[in-house]
This record gives structure tokens, C-alpha cells and sequence, in this order.
């Protein structure tokens, strides 16, 4: 792990959970948020813009749930698993990601497996 005065240099080695995936000038910088604590490595002046970002993920991954649900149900599963993967956010004003969602289904008593991804986008207001 590089220091604060290497940080300007450019980063080779993979991002750890919840850092930043660029140095600032080369790229906008990423934050994997797979817990709260991940939040706090956002800069206050940004947490704002992520949370309006995370709050439209979180609606986009709640319509993509109940869609899967339905469809399990028109197919006749008597089961249907959903889960959501971690929130990428990238500090770029754009408002645009990748929701990743697995869904298994249960059908004739087998399990079947599929991942639906929606790429939500707006202005940022």
C-alpha cells in the first residue's frame, strides 16, 4: 500500500475494497462501497452526489428484484433467490452505473441460475 506521499503516483496494484481505483488527475476516482464503513473513505464534499447515486441503485435494484420475483412466478418457480452486489461509484457528474443482480429460480426442482444488469442514468441534478 502506498503512502499519502506516493499517492500522486501512478497506482499499479489493484484498488482494496472501498479505496480509491485512480490517483486524482488521471482518471476520476471509484469507490467500491460494499459496507457502511466504505463510505467514509468518500470525501464529505462528494458523499452527497454518492448518496443520491447509491439512493437511485438502490430503487433500480428494487425494481429488478420484483421483476425477477414475477417472472418466477409466471414460470410456476416455487422459489425465487435474488441478491445484489456491491455499489461501484465513479466521481465523474455523470450518474451513470451497473447494477449486478443473481437470481436463482426454482423450476420442476431444479435450480436455475441468471444475472440481470440494468445501467441506470439521469442528469445529475
Amino acid at each position: 500500500m502506498k503512502t499519502d506521499s506516493q499517492q500522486s503516483e501512478t497506482v499499479n496494484e489493484a484498488p482494496a475494497q472501498g479505496t480509491l481505483a485512480a490517483p486524482t488527475g488521471s482518471a476520476p476516482p471509484s469507490y467500491e462501497i460494499k459496507t457502511v464503513q466504505d463510505f467514509l473513505l468518500v470525501p464529505a464534499d462528494r458523499l452527497e452526489a454518492c448518496l443520491s447515486e447509491f439512493r437511485d441503485y438502490l430503487e433500480y435494484a428494487r425494481d429488478i428484484m420484483e421483476l425477477a420475483k414475477l417472472a418466477g412466478e409466471i414460470v410456476g418457480a416455487k422459489e425465487t433467490e435474488s441478491s445484489v452486489g456491491s455499489f461501484n461509484w465513479t466521481d465523474d457528474g455523470i450518474r451513470k452505473g451497473t447494477i449486478h443482480i443473481e437470481t436463482k429460480v426454482e423450476q420442476n426442482g431444479k435450480l436455475r441460475d441468471g444475472a440481470t444488469e440494468r445501467r441506470p442514468s439521469s442528469p445529475e441534478t
